[in-house]
């Protein structure tokens, strides 16, 4: 069993952001020239942890305040305010790419049903409503509710501490031109909703060697030219026809077809061709709304059933947790500032909170396996962000040379943590048996 001490912690925070690299970096970006009263290593800390203490308003002011009980040092409120520039975004977003580094494969191989797999892939958007002032910055879609709004961008593995990858758009922007596919795909399964219903990126992704499962839209009406069954594909009965003209036939049982998509490949040399391409189509019945659940897939039926493929989808709710998580736990909502590059610096802390916190729930547990339990994610967010300002004057202390003791926040972090309910189902634990 690991010691659960300060050079434990300290080597946990180093890992997500090492001193030496977070000084040189400043450097290399500008955020830094020449520092006085403010040591910007311990700035991007107190972004990373300040708004993360519940007890604490979310405003520039109190992270001053934090900063100002974390080092000693009383700072003039216009000075502290002018360090949010564009400089310190652009550290805050490599500060962002080196924490992901760290985290954004999975944590352990896959099992189950999805063992084939070499993760499972979750991305989707939130909108972030801002102060009325930055509407020309970030122009939102709803001009009377939100005339200034961002959209976060996040793709994340559903078995690792953190996302792979994050963009910062306007409110006004779609989700799927953004979310980019590449060699990465390959072997992974990637899970949409319906703001990336698109053929031609299912098409792309199936090119690449990755596989999809995606919700269809209602009133989805692709040709059908078979079922799939044990042997290979039936062609039907009743000849070539439309899935709508159908779906009654099948009364309430499973839905396992194969059907044709047309769409436009992308522009290449300035012309835009056509394509057709045939994909899987499942359906599961729900009894309660007595409609199906149809499902878009590139994975054959000798992989997953149609049941399993609806099971596997469930996993797309780690991502509104995680959404639920950094807006609820780290009042990721909560930026009043009028400051363009705040807003971002801000932001982009807040993620580095959330794999923070991700990464010390994993730590905790892999540190104990004997007395591992499940843990609720948002449960220990709140319990976090309860000890984060302790965590923040241990930063202090370690670069100071004389790390704080930890071991009384460990052990409560490690009691409160464990969830009391053991027979609580969790959406991944079912996914992956």
């Amino acid at each position: 069993m690991a010691k659960l001490d300060e050079k434990w912690l300290q080597d946990l925070l180093e890992q997500i952001l090492p001193q030496s690299w977070l000084e040189k970096t400043a450097r290399e970006v500008g955020a830094v020239k020449r520092e006085r009263k403010v040591k910007v290593s311990l700035l991007v800390w107190t972004m990373v942890l300040g708004f993360a203490d519940a007890t604490r308003a979310r405003s520039i002011a109190s992270l001053r305040m934090a900063y100002e009980k974390a080092s000693g040092e009383m700072l003039a409120a216009s000075s502290f305010y002018y360090r949010f520039t564009k400089e310190l975004a652009t550290l805050m977003a490599v500060c962002v790419q080196q924490a992901l580094a760290q985290v954004a494969e999975p944590q352990t191989k896959l099992k189950g049903v999805l063992e084939g797999f070499v993760d499972l892939v979750i991305t989707d958007s939130t909108v972030i409503r801002l102060n009325e002032l930055l509407k020309q910055t970030f122009p939102g879609a709803r001009v009377n509710h939100s005339p200034a709004a961002l959209k976060l961008h996040v793709v994340i593995s559903a078995f690792a501490h953190g996302a792979r990858s994050i963009k910062i758009t306007s409110g006004k922007t779609a989700d799927g031109p953004v979310f980019k596919i590449g060699k990465w795909v390959a072997g992974r399964l990637l899970l949409f909703d319906l703001g990336y219903f698109c053929f031609q990126l299912f098409a792309r992704i199936d090119d690449q060697g990755g596989f999809f499962v995606s919700r269809a839209k209602d009133g989805f009406n692709p040709v059908v030219m078979g079922e799939n069954i044990a042997h290979g594909l039936r062609r039907l009965t009743w000849g070539a026809v439309r899935l709508q003209d159908i779906l009654h036939r099948f009364k309430g049982q499973p839905i396992d077809l194969r059907v044709r998509l047309r769409f436009k490949r992308r522009v290449y040399r300035g012309v835009q061709s056509w394509d057709e391409k045939d994909f899987r189509l499942v359906g599961v019945f729900n009894p309660d709304t007595r409609r199906y659940h149809l499902y878009l897939t590139n994975i054959q039926p000798d992989t997953l059933t149609p049941e399993e493929v609806a099971r596997a989808y469930s996993a797309r709710w780690e991502i509104e947790l995680l959404f639920k998580e950094l807006k609820g736990a780290y009042h990721l909502e909560d930026l009043n500032t009028a400051n363009e590059w705040a807003v971002r610096a801000l932001i982009l802390a807040t993620l580095i909170t959330g794999i923070l916190a991700r990464t010390l729930q994993g730590a905790l547990l892999r540190a104990l396996p004997g007395k591992a339990r499940q843990i609720q994610r948002r449960r220990f967010a709140n319990l976090f962000s309860s000890v984060a300002s302790a965590l923040l004057n241990f930063v202090a202390s370690m670069y100071d040379g004389e790390p704080l003791p930890v071991g009384h926040i460990v052990r409560y972090l490690l009691h409160e943590s464990r969830d009391p309910n053991l027979s609580r189902s969790y959406v991944l634990t079912g996914v992956a048996t």
